[in-house]
């Protein structure tokens, strides 16, 4: 999908809505809304979630309880995780908003709106969605933010808005740009037609008060103030000609009844490391060395990564040749996996040919090099890989996939040629599906998955059944990659072996490889979804989180 850019960084305009809730006003009191003194943004593409709540017994909208959120990703939204929760009194304690179903609707600057994706929210467990920041503390209010991940449903316009240049500036002081989508009027629950914007200078960063030493704090001035709606919503800061994602809007201060004109925002900045990784890590931001090319695998554009963060354009076909020639490796992405990485708009990456040429980032090597892959007989799906030629050291490789999605990785080479089949090379069941490898300009054969004497799984595969909705995915390191159709509740499916992998939230580690078509042995699910014990029906409380008759993989 080619795009075209003129303001980079813009955002979308979402909304969420949450069904099923019995309301009444004063949701998320003391929680941040929409912006008042904020002006209406009717061009452009921008990003706001809403959740609100549909009254049973009246049968009306109450337009209560929305929230903001950014597209900051390939099929991620980043928001607040208070929003998933229902306040203490709105039926009974406190507890999150489970079962209730959310919409995200998707508004391209103006007042008419298209909802893309919908889901129940399930706020625990390996099935959750939202996801929640492992370290959100209710009570605290700190790590308040949420992932949602809408999976393809993003429009071809969609912009993903980058985590903050670990360079740029968040001193006291610095102006910072909040959007919103609520309440324009203190304590008055009516919409704005159109997404909020806070004008330019009214809203600062602020030096946080004794016990707000972990937030993004924030000083509003004139009539700006964040209101009732704007939870979640994206903190910017305008940096090298593109918006840059600073902290997601927590909560504003009541003081004496009163809206002090203080609010405060969880950071993804450096600030907060684990925030900021986990993020990342969910949404896929490439992890790459300085001095690497990347391209969107759309259009052709090309970026080269520099050591000041930012990715820079290379301009023209020849420099990026150059940089290919000096040792660049390409690493090939879906644009809103470019966009995660902040670029310096304007300025560009030119190449100054050398005289000499160099090795590969292991050293180089002398003579012919290739590389060789074939299915692996030992790990279902995965490829074995062969290097011939290469001097032995470290090099970065990619799996290159003909649906998309390309990965890449470090291997050491310690002998020459060495064969690689662990089980951690590159891995691949969509059928008809082709896959390939290269290191640097070192391009293997290609493979076709369903063909070329694809290794078949185990003969023998284990009968497992689900207490519940689980959802699978093709890397279960971090409960990523690309999600997989999901298990019904009380379905049984064969499984092919356990491992060890992400930690979800009730402590369990445990995944199963899932055996059963569609998923056959491409996609994993976490264990503690089963009742491991032989029942198929009833409750999962006392299960155990694995069987141990299933074998290791």
């Amino acid at each position: 999908m080619v795009r075209s850019r003129t303001i980079k960084g813009s955002i979308l305009v979402l909304f969420m809505v949450a069904v099923g809730l019995i309301v009444s006003n004063g949701v998320f009191v003391g929680r941040a809304g929409a912006l008042a003194g904020g002006t209406s943004q009717t061009t452009g593409n921008y990003s706001v979630v809403q959740i609100t709540d549909w009254d049973q017994r009246t049968a009306t909208t109450t337009n209560i309880g929305k929230c903001s959120g950014t597209v900051v990703g390939n099929g991620w939204i980043l928001t607040a995780a208070h929003c998933f929760y229902l306040p203490e009194g709105i039926g009974g304690p406190e507890a999150p908003v489970d079962n209730r179903t959310i919409e995200v609707t998707l508004n391209q600057g103006s007042a008419s709106h298209t909802t893309i994706w919908s889901s129940p929210v399930t706020t625990s467990g390996s099935n959750a969605s939202p996801r929640l920041d492992p370290n959100y503390n209710r009570t605290l209010g700190t790590d308040d933010l949420a992932l949602i991940h809408v999976q393809n449903a993003l429009p071809s316009w969609a912009v993903a808005i980058p985590l903050v240049n670990p360079l740029t500036s968040l001193s006291a002081g610095t102006g910072v740009t909040v959007f919103g989508w609520g309440e324009t009027t203190n304590g008055v629950e009516k919409t704005p037609t159109s997404v909020q914007k806070s004008p330019d200078g009214s809203i600062r960063i602020n030096t946080c008060p004794t016990g707000r030493s972990g937030w993004t704090c924030l000083i509003e001035s004139g009539s700006t103030r964040i209101l009732e709606g704007d939870s979640g919503g994206p903190v910017l800061v305008w940096a090298d000609g593109a918006w840059q994602l600073a902290a997601g809007v927590d909560q504003n201060d009541p003081v004496n009844g009163v809206i002090h004109p203080d609010a405060y925002a969880w950071p993804v900045s450096p600030q907060q490391p684990a925030t900021r990784s986990w993020v990342e890590s969910l949404i896929g931001v490439p992890q790459l060395p300085s001095g690497q090319i990347i391209r969107d695998q759309s259009s052709g554009h090309s970026w080269l990564l520099e050591a000041d963060g930012y990715r820079h354009s290379i301009p023209t076909g020849g420099d990026y040749l150059c940089f290919e020639s000096q040792g660049s490796h390409v690493y090939n992405y879906p644009l809103l996996q470019v966009e995660t990485l902040p670029e310096d708009v304007g300025s560009t990456a030119t190449c100054t040919p050398t005289t000499s040429g160099g090795g590969g980032d292991g050293g180089g090597g002398g003579g012919s090099q290739s590389i060789s892959i074939g299915w692996s007989t030992s790990h279902p799906t995965w490829i074995s890989m062969t290097l011939n030629g290469f001097t032995p050291g470290g090099y970065t490789y990619t799996c290159d996939f003909a649906s998309g999605g390309d990965e890449s990785y470090r291997l050491t080479e310690t002998s020459e040629p060495q064969t690689f089949d662990n089980g951690a090379t590159c891995f691949d069941a969509i059928s008809g599906d082709q896959v390939w490898v290269n290191i640097g300009s070192v391009v293997s054969n290609r493979l076709t998955v369903g063909g070329s004497n694809p290794s078949s799984p185990p003969s023998s595969t284990f009968s497992e059944t689900t207490g519940g909705p689980a959802n699978t995915w093709s890397n279960y390191t971090n409960a990523g990659g690309t999600e997989g159709p999901q298990i019904q509740s009380h379905q049984t499916v064969q499984i092919s072996c356990k491992l060890t992998g992400f930690k979800v939230q009730d402590g369990n580690t445990w995944w199963y490889r899932i055996a059963s078509n569609p998923w056959n042995n491409g996609y994993y699910v976490s264990a503690d979804a089963f009742y491991n014990n032989g029942q198929t029906s009833g409750s999962l409380s006392g299960t155990p989180f694995v069987d141990p008759n299933v074998p290791n993989c």
